[in-house]
């Protein structure tokens, strides 16, 4: 009887843990220190390509909130000549930029825009971009990257609808990199097999893997109530804390849950409750010191 019931609590242990996803904050993956001012042209691209990549990037930095962003037009009405070709003139944009006070110029290339034929498998639509930050006060080139989507799919969509949700991805990917912002990652909640708040914990895992983490969080408070030793309910409301930004809360419910039981997913959290807290001061640093007023 008594290895019975242990082949069924290891196979209880051995199944799927319940998860969650929480809002994380990470900073710029790149140096933007001194950069507040930016502006962000053309793309080089055919037709309106580049346009267009210039339009989408431009969107997503407005989205993140952190740069003052400067339209082409200024630059174009300081130094009309700096996009009088079918490129813009990269050395006279950037004249143009230093005069206007900008920090910080974001130019590329539409290196590809396909629309692909025939079998998605074998020739996807596909988007890349090269993206390059330039500081505008020494010319010194922060970040060059390639950014590439393509569409993952056996069915045959309406291309241009894939292009232009390709080239949203890119640009998306691309304000990432250069602004703090926020990000969605995957946690794991602790489950209980039995005991008093057994229902309350159940309870609040579904709520939280629905986002409802504050009725997760009562649920959770309520198995405490229960059990002033409920270490998974303890476990629970770090990620909750963690979830609302909450890192000294995550770290001392946390703290509490280990001295009463060194389960393994309980140590792994601290370590990402720790790492979390470690990349969302990074980020509220960069924010914090901007190069110009937002």
């Amino acid at each position: 009887m008594r290895m019975l019931l242990l082949s069924v609590l290891a196979l209880l242990a051995a199944g799927c843990a319940p998860q969650a996803r929480v809002m994380v904050l990470r900073p710029a993956e790149v140096d933007i220190a001194g950069i507040g001012r930016l502006a962000v042209i053309d793309f080089v691209g055919e037709g309106e390509a580049g346009s267009q990549a210039r339009a989408a990037i431009a969107a997503r930095l407005a989205d993140k909130r952190h740069y003052v962003l400067v339209d082409q037009a200024e630059l174009s009405r300081v130094e009309p000549a700096a996009f009088n070709g079918q490129e813009p003139d990269e050395a006279r944009v950037i004249q143009a930029a230093k005069q206007a006070g900008i920090d910080g110029l974001l130019s590329g290339q539409v290196v590809a825009y396909d629309a692909g034929s025939g079998s998605t498998l074998t020739n996807p639509p596909t988007v890349t971009l090269a993206v390059k930050l330039i500081d505008v006060r020494t010319g010194e080139v922060r970040d060059a990257r390639q950014i590439t989507r393509t569409l993952k799919s056996r069915e045959v969509p309406d291309r241009q609808a894939a292009l232009n949700d390709l080239l949203h991805g890119c640009a998306e990917e691309a304000a990432a990199r250069l602004s703090p912002h926020q990000e969605a990652i995957t946690v794991e909640l602790a489950r209980q097999y039995w005991g008093n708040g057994l229902s309350a914990v159940r309870r609040g895992n579904a709520l939280a893997k629905g986002g409802q983490w504050d009725e997760a969080v009562a649920a959770w408070q309520s198995a405490l109530e229960n059990n002033p030793r409920n270490h998974v309910a303890m476990h629970n409301l770090a990620i909750a804390a963690l979830a609302r930004g909450d890192h000294a809360a995550a770290s001392d419910q946390l703290k509490k849950a280990i001295a009463i039981y060194a389960d393994a997913t309980y140590q792994h959290s601290r370590k990402l409750v720790a790492e979390q807290q470690r990349l969302a001061q990074a980020a509220m640093f960069q924010a914090a010191h901007a190069g110009g007023a937002r």
